[in-house]
């Protein structure tokens, strides 16, 4: 039996603080490319590099498959198993409403996932941390990135 693919997905707590605990509460990650704003998963209007890429991998992220949401400040939060998605254009459902910039809400593309809760630590903040000097390059990418993929020997 092959291991499941492992997805790294940054949250940007920074930009919209208490994105981490509506993930946790929800059972979801999000992506905020509205389709309202011409972010279409067939075809669209805007085509730059980082939607193709999130596209294609919200496309590949299948049920089974594992996400390890990266925090600020070299955290990172719980692991959760992939048990279904919300992603198309018509299933566009915000955690955050709208406003004067973006209408339609933010953050309405939905990976539903069910968090480990078993081998996980238990105080409030939810996640654990990483190294400090390999973190700071990680970050930096990471945030101007969409979803990756974690590539080793060993979740392949």
């Amino acid at each position: 039996m092959s291991n499941p693919a492992l997805w790294r997905i940054t949250c940007l707590e920074d930009d919209y603080p208490g994105l981490w605990q509506l993930w946790f509460k929800k059972q979801c990650v999000t992506d905020g490319h509205s389709p309202y704003e011409g972010w279409e998963m067939v075809g669209g209007k805007k085509r730059d590099r980082d939607w193709i890429a999130t596209r294609n991998a919200l496309d590949e992220i299948q049920p089974g498959h594992l996400i390890v949401v990266a925090l600020p400040d070299c955290r990172v939060g719980r692991i959760g198993k992939v048990v279904g998605k919300k992603v198309s254009d018509k299933e566009w459902k915000p955690l955050f409403p709208g406003d004067d910039d973006w209408k339609d809400g933010y953050m309405g593309r939905r990976i539903l996932v069910r968090w480990e809760l078993d081998r996980a630590p238990r105080q409030r903040g939810l996640g654990g941390t990483t190294p400090r000097e390999p973190c700071h390059a990680w970050n930096s990418e990471a945030r101007s990135q969409p979803p990756g993929r974690v590539v080793s020997e060993r979740h392949r």
